[in-house]
């Protein structure tokens, strides 16, 4: 929901978590009184696992879309670098053989 501080009560069976805010001498106060809390309840048998139902809420804005152009651009382009390097080597082998046969 909103980013802490936050102020929990726990008793014998259950725990309340509330929003809180920080005053100026560093302590935390409950942002209201009337304010019921998010009421967390024991989990299992264990009762200091409490647990409670997180919703997903919209923050009313939305993050631009961002990346690149992925990968296969630079998968073709090293393709052809590769292919390109390839023939070249085979060009300069050829032309190599061809004046070693006519110098001898």
């Amino acid at each position: 929901m909103t980013a802490g501080p936050w102020i929990l009560e726990v008793g014998r069976e259950d725990a309340t978590l509330y929003p809180a805010r920080e005053k100026s001498d560093g302590t935390l106060e409950k942002t209201s009184d009337t304010d019921t809390g998010t009421p967390l309840t024991v989990s299992g048998s264990d009762p200091i696992v409490l647990t409670a139902t997180i919703s997903d809420q919209s923050w009313g804005y939305e993050l631009p879309n961002t990346g690149g152009a992925g990968t296969i651009p630079y998968t073709i382009g090293g393709s052809v670098l590769i292919t390109f390097t390839a023939f070249l080597l085979l060009y300069n082998q050829i032309r190599r053989r061809k004046e070693d046969a006519v110098s001898s």
